[in-house]
Protein backbone atom coordinates (compact mmCIF):
# COMPACT_ATOMS: atom_id res chain seq x y z
CA UNK A 1 0.00 0.00 0.00
CA UNK A 2 1.68 3.89 -1.22
CA UNK A 3 1.78 6.38 1.05
CA UNK A 4 -1.40 7.84 -0.64
CA UNK A 5 -3.09 4.94 -0.38
CA UNK A 6 -2.98 4.77 3.19
CA UNK A 7 -3.50 8.58 3.40
CA UNK A 8 -6.61 8.11 2.07
CA UNK A 9 -8.23 5.12 4.35
CA UNK A 10 -6.83 6.99 7.19
CA UNK A 11 -8.76 10.10 6.04
CA UNK A 12 -11.48 7.92 5.63
CA UNK A 13 -11.21 6.34 8.93
CA UNK A 14 -11.55 10.43 10.53
CA UNK A 15 -14.34 11.06 8.78
CA UNK A 16 -16.52 7.97 9.39
CA UNK A 17 -15.63 7.84 13.31
CA UNK A 18 -16.95 11.58 13.04
CA UNK A 19 -20.56 10.97 12.72
CA UNK A 20 -21.01 8.52 15.52
CA UNK A 21 -19.02 11.34 17.89
CA UNK A 22 -21.72 14.15 16.69
CA UNK A 23 -24.74 11.31 16.91
CA UNK A 24 -23.51 10.73 20.38
CA UNK A 25 -23.02 14.26 21.82
CA UNK A 26 -26.72 15.01 20.60
CA UNK A 27 -27.93 12.40 21.88
CA UNK A 28 -25.78 13.17 25.20
CA UNK A 29 -27.16 16.94 24.95
CA UNK A 30 -31.05 15.85 24.96
CA UNK A 31 -30.42 13.37 27.89
CA UNK A 32 -28.07 16.13 29.68
CA UNK A 33 -31.96 18.02 29.03
CA UNK A 34 -34.28 15.34 30.04
CA UNK A 35 -32.21 14.66 33.19
CA UNK A 36 -32.47 18.75 34.61
CA UNK A 37 -36.27 18.46 33.77
CA UNK A 38 -36.93 15.32 35.36
CA UNK A 39 -35.25 15.92 39.09
CA UNK A 40 -35.65 13.32 41.61
CA UNK A 41 -33.03 11.73 44.20
CA UNK A 42 -30.78 10.11 41.19
CA UNK A 43 -30.40 13.43 39.39
CA UNK A 44 -27.32 14.50 40.76
CA UNK A 45 -25.98 10.71 40.24
CA UNK A 46 -26.97 10.83 36.54
CA UNK A 47 -25.51 14.13 36.17
CA UNK A 48 -22.35 13.46 37.75
CA UNK A 49 -22.50 9.93 34.91
CA UNK A 50 -23.82 12.53 31.73
CA UNK A 51 -20.53 14.73 32.38
CA UNK A 52 -18.37 12.25 32.40
CA UNK A 53 -19.30 10.84 29.51
CA UNK A 54 -19.11 14.66 27.67
CA UNK A 55 -15.78 14.66 28.48
CA UNK A 56 -15.15 11.59 26.74
CA UNK A 57 -16.84 12.02 23.98
CA UNK A 58 -14.36 15.48 23.72
CA UNK A 59 -11.47 13.86 24.19
CA UNK A 60 -12.64 11.48 20.89
CA UNK A 61 -13.92 13.76 18.90
CA UNK A 62 -9.93 15.96 19.90
CA UNK A 63 -8.20 12.89 18.97
CA UNK A 64 -9.89 12.51 15.65
CA UNK A 65 -9.69 16.13 14.51
CA UNK A 66 -6.18 16.06 15.32
CA UNK A 67 -5.53 13.04 13.69
CA UNK A 68 -6.83 14.24 10.35
CA UNK A 69 -5.45 17.90 10.73
CA UNK A 70 -1.93 15.93 11.13
CA UNK A 71 -2.94 13.54 7.71
CA UNK A 72 -3.03 17.01 5.80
Amino acid sequence: MTTSELKKHLDKLAHDLRGPVHTAKLNLEAAQILAEKNGGPQQERLRKHLTLIAGELEKLQDRVEDFSAQLN
